[in-house]
């Protein structure tokens, strides 16, 4: 089956309720990316008639903030199809209360095709560009999924997950039910990245003493898939403090015999908030140990890289889209590599 870029157009909404929002009536980043993981997930079983699950998810950036009584509309293409897999863009739209709209977050991800048992299987479909837009959507993944395939390829294979606590952390154990599953009774990744920002923000928010929001999720590589009955794991700890935002580093794990093996690793950004929203400055925190202080140096080698990132999309703070119109195909950002 063949399709265009411009037909693989499809997209959700959500209505933010207060249950979905922190103290300052923001909404938290969990359900940001769960909302957003949902719609790749829709979109890539209505084209390909398969169960498709997340492979990896780039970088994720919270543009404009979110509140209680905004629409939020999921806006996804897929762009580029490998034999197993295909590349999806997702781009998240605030319609405030008053009917104004703006970009909140953009998103990549890889979702691969599975059959009944949990394998990969191929996707059927084909993707091809017609329109100038259509064909930079291809071109630009075709970039970006070569990135893509160098990080995964470096990043460490091995089951094993030997890790440390640092003096700021906090873990928590979770068992997989059919509330958490997809149809190959496998994870939801949504339901996972809701656990894993639900976690981090509880450190954040105890080690900040006062309200937090996420403002950035590094990418996610999903080592091995994770089945309805399985027991995990997840550990949070901070690696590293500025100003007004600090690092946390999320490590999923599940107990195989004698050891435990290391499902997902991420990092996410949260920033310390003011009573009335505006950012406030938070309390050093000091690496006390070598484990500790190999990860507070690696983490300013990050925070360099997602201020790089970020200074691409920095134009869409706090600017009005006047013209958006929901059916319209094009993607708001262009650059998205």
């Amino acid at each position: 089956m063949e399709k265009a870029v411009s037909e693989t157009y499809f997209f959700t909404s959500h209505l933010v309720m207060p249950r979905h929002a922190n103290p300052l009536g923001i909404l938290f980043g969990g359900y940001m990316t769960d909302w957003m993981i949902e719609a790749a997930t829709l979109n890539t079983m209505r084209l390909s008639g398969k169960n498709t699950v997340v492979g990896y998810i780039d970088n994720l950036f919270f543009i404009n903030p979110i509140s209680i009584g905004d629409t939020v509309f999921y806006r996804t293409w897929i762009g580029r199809v490998r034999r197993k897999s295909m590349e999806v863009i997702v781009e998240a739209v605030i319609r405030s209360k008053e009917g104004r709209y703006f970009l909140a977050s953009i998103a990549k991800m890889i979702l691969v095709a599975v059959g009944s048992d949990g394998k990969s299987v191929e996707v059927g479909l084909k993707i091809v560009g017609k329109e100038d837009w259509e064909l930079n959507v291809i071109d630009q993944l075709s970039t970006w999924r070569n990135q893509v395939d160098e990080i995964i390829k470096s990043s460490d294979k091995s089951s094993e997950a030997p890790y440390f606590l640092s003096k700021y952390s906090v873990s928590s154990m979770r068992r997989v039910s059919f509330e958490d599953a997809m149809p190959a009774n496998t994870m939801y990744a949504g339901s996972l990245l809701r656990y894993i920002d639900e976690l981090s923000s509880i450190l954040a928010f105890s080690y900040a003493e006062g309200v937090v929001v996420t403002a950035s999720i590094d990418q996610l590589i999903f080592k091995k898939p994770i089945f309805v009955g399985d027991v995990i794991k997840l550990v949070s700890m901070i690696t590293r403090t500025w100003r007004t935002s600090m690092e946390i580093k999320t490590l999923v794990l599940r107990e195989q015999d004698t050891r435990e093996e290391l499902l997902v690793e991420c990092y996410s950004t949260f920033v310390k908030l003011s009573e009335p929203g505006k950012p406030a400055e938070l309390k050093l925190y000091e690496p006390a140990t070598p484990e500790e202080y190999e990860e507070w140096v690696k983490a300013d080698y990050r925070r360099r890289q997602r201020l790089e990132l970020v200074k691409k999309l920095s134009d869409f703070r706090n600017r009005e889209l006047t013209s958006f119109d929901i059916k319209d195909p094009k993607p708001i950002v262009k650059n998205i590599v």
